[in-house]
């Protein structure tokens, strides 16, 4: 087995091709410059979340004896600078990350800290331009670190559930949180405790309704996932999703669409032991969970999943295929599920996480062996949908190069991965080859130049990949 301290992080985006089912990906870009972490970067899954306009990226990066909770927000343009949710030690990291928007599309952080005793619950929000300093959600001496399930609260705020376990005994926890409070933890369910994964998952269903899915053993035999449906202090009893599934040792993922044919549709994905990923649907009429559903047979890791803005649902997950592992995308367009698409063919790299933001989707990928220094990359297209229809989008003008003592910056914000620049003179004839960053261009004379994509055959040109400007090419100009 590769050891995680070979881990490194990467943010990839899924690209369409002539039809919605021919995805590939693109080259990852990195997301900022500095995102390099030791070897216990593994230990707290990177989380990712979207919601049509905001799209939010959250990692615990460690050095040297101290670390901290990073998250940075894509503005539909670039990455923004990373900030600091929380500092903590080498020693003692959070275990588990779990990142949501609120109604509001402002992000909500949700970690623990475990020492001898037990694990706390810690969050972080964010509130106007900046995020609250951490604050205890539930200082439990019982608590045991299993990842915390967090949702959006249809009425504003937050739903956080957790598992307190006590020898033979598990209970499973949920409180409502918003600005100002947190409500009474309220107790969903009870069971036996045995020796496997109690991660909870949280997620609005409607207007005025949460539900929680967590694995509870009632006969210290079988495992089944169970779902209680409430709206804060009043809950459901436990239905099973599917009895007996075996255990699961994973979190499950709930999401639910907002729009299209498929939208209040709850569905369901969870990796069963030695079945691999399933998913069922739960109907509201009956109260049950139906149309269940064997996706891969071979799913050996976490799946991910979300919604887009067209009501279609996204799901991936990963095989390990010995020290290598192969990552597989479906989606259900409100109709039916696609065939499996393998979205790139480096073995080194698992995903680990989706999000649908800005027209697109995207996705988090743990990568391993090849990628030292373990960065945070990303890359970007419409969704397949997006690519027929008109951009809406207020067009921004980027900051462009400039030019500071013979300098040439072409900042990475507005550079094209998949194409090369070059620079021309006023006739069109190509002066010098550019690279992103800083171009020493002190040798050339003064005068109007301008930045273009270039052409395969030698010669600059305004094609496809042109610079993501309003326009062909890009003036600039050398004064002394």
């Amino acid at each position: 087995m590769m050891k995680p301290a070979a881990a490194a992080l990467l943010i990839t985006v899924l690209v369409s091709g002539a039809a919605a089912g021919t995805l590939r990906w693109t080259e990852p870009v990195p997301i900022w410059p500095d995102t390099a972490g030791t070897d216990i970067l593994w230990q707290s899954r990177p989380v990712l979340t979207g919601n049509d306009t905001a799209l939010w990226a959250v990692w615990w990066q460690g050095k040297g004896d101290s670390g901290h909770i990073k998250a940075t927000r894509h503005d539909g343009r670039q990455w923004l600078p990373p900030v600091s949710v929380f500092h903590g030690t080498r020693s003692n990291p959070p275990y588990y990350l779990r990142l949501t928007l609120d109604r509001e599309q402002e992000p909500w952080v949700v970690y623990d800290l475990v020492d001898t005793t037990g694990a706390d619950l810690l969050y972080s929000h964010r509130s106007g331009d900046t995020w609250t300093h951490p604050a205890v959600v539930i200082r439990d001496s019982r608590r045991k670190p299993y990842a915390p399930g967090l949702g959006a609260h249809p009425q504003g705020g937050v739903q956080v559930a957790w598992v307190r376990e006590e020898w033979y005994d598990v209970w499973l926890y949920t409180a409502h949180g918003t600005e100002d409070s947190w409500t009474t933890p309220v107790m969903v369910d009870a069971a036996e405790a045995i020796m496997l994964m109690r991660s909870p998952a949280v997620a609005a269903i409607n207007d005025s309704q949460m539900m929680v899915v967590w694995p509870a053993c009632r006969d210290l035999v079988h495992t089944p996932l169970w779902s209680m449906v409430g709206s804060g202090t009043s809950w459901t009893e436990p239905v099973a999703v599917a009895f007996p599934p075996g255990g699961t040792e994973y979190p499950a993922q709930l999401v639910v669409p907002r729009t299209g044919p498929g939208v209040g549709d709850v569905r369901l994905f969870w990796h069963r032991n030695g079945h691999g990923l399933q998913t069922a649907r739960y109907d509201y009429d009956g109260e049950r969970w139906v149309e269940p559903l064997q996706l891969d047979p071979e799913c050996t890791g976490e799946p991910a999943a979300c919604t887009d803005e067209y009501g279609w649902t996204w799901v991936s997950h990963y095989n390990q295929l010995g020290d290598y592992w192969r990552s597989v995308v479906r989606y259900h367009d409100g109709t039916a599920w696609s065939e499996p698409m393998i979205p790139h063919t480096d073995t080194a790299l698992a995903i680990v996480g989706l999000a649908a933001a800005h027209g697109r989707i995207w996705a988090i990928m743990r990568g391993y062996q090849a990628y030292p220094g373990r960065l945070l990359y990303y890359s970007s297209v419409a969704h397949p949908l997006a690519v027929s229809e008109p951009d809406r989008t207020p067009v921004r003008q980027p900051a462009g190069p400039t030019i500071v003592r013979g300098i040439l910056n072409l900042q990475s914000g507005i550079w094209n991965p998949e194409s090369d620049f070059v620079l021309l003179n006023a006739s069109g004839r190509k002066v010098m080859e550019l690279q992103p960053g800083e171009n020493d261009v002190r040798h050339l004379a003064p005068g109007v130049y301008f930045i273009r994509a270039e052409d395969p055959r030698g010669q600059g040109y305004a094609g496809a990949h042109a610079l993501r400007f309003e326009g062909s090419s890009r003036k600039v100009v050398i004064q002394r």
